[in-house]
């Protein structure tokens, strides 16, 4: 990915979607001018007055209408709900997908994992919300079928980002989890046991299941950024326990 300021904000991009002039993408880090407190956390914003002027920033920075903003309702499942001008509301919903411009997508983090995923053949966007729960329940996998089923989608035409999220050196499991993990998975090498820890590589459990999911190994870009090592730019809810998110924002844009 690609560290990035505008006006001020910190934030990251994935270089292989740098190319397409009408798709915009990026996930905010914690930097806003002088402050580390750049909190998009969508369940306070009716709440919490300044992550109502975070969300107004952004949007003026990035000339983005705020009423086009389409806002997951996550709650760690793997649902995922096609969106269009005329979308009902949204509830408990992991995954977006569109293929309207000026829909903006937008989910929200601080440890789990954001996933990217464009169609650039067809102009098709997703974002999934991808914690362990969504991992282990396949979200990546489920939003590739959904793309597939509903618009035709050639999984060799769709790029994807893995975005910053906790790392497996970070993500420290009990044996209950990883039980979970080994009864869904037979990939080999996603559980590490060090110095009598036990640790789960989330990075590689997704991107596994994209490669099954017919997903070119070269059209996937992992950031590696560990949310919960680089506190310098990220919130992360195991190290801080406070309510701090990242956004992840993807939408289609006119040429």
């Amino acid at each position: 990915m690609l560290l990035k300021e505008k006006e001020g904000l910190k934030f990251l991009t994935f270089s292989h979607f740098e190319k397409f002039n009408n798709l915009f993408h990026l996930f905010t880090t914690r930097i806003y001018k002088n402050t580390n407190d750049f909190n998009l956390n969508k369940r306070l914003l009716d709440s919490d007055i300044q992550i109502k002027n975070n969300y107004s920033t952004l949007c003026r920075i990035f000339n983005i209408p705020p009423e086009n903003l389409v806002f997951s309702d996550q709650v760690h499942d793997n649902k995922i709900k096609i969106i269009t001008q005329n979308s009902d509301s949204i509830k408990e919903i992991d995954g977006l997908i569109t293929n309207e411009k000026n829909i903006f997508l937008v989910t929200y983090y601080a440890d789990c994992t954001p996933i990217y995923f464009y169609d650039y053949k067809k102009e098709i966007i997703a974002l999934a919300h991808s914690g362990w729960k969504g991992t282990l329940k396949r979200i990546a996998q489920k939003t590739i079928n959904t793309m597939v089923t509903n618009f035709n989608s050639n999984p060799s035409d769709i790029l994807v980002g893995i975005g910053p999220s906790i790392g497996p050196e970070s993500f420290e499991v009990k044996d209950d989890v990883k039980s979970l993990f080994e009864k869904e998975f037979n990939y080999n090498d996603i559980i590490i046991r060090k110095s009598g820890k036990i640790y789960i590589d989330i990075w590689k459990t997704i991107k596994y299941q994209l490669i099954e999911s017919g997903i070119p190994e070269n059209n996937i870009e992992s950031s590696n950024l560990d949310t919960y090592k680089r506190a310098d730019l990220f919130f992360s809810y195991r190290k801080e326990k406070t309510s701090g998110r990242m956004a992840a924002i993807m939408g289609l844009i006119d040429k």
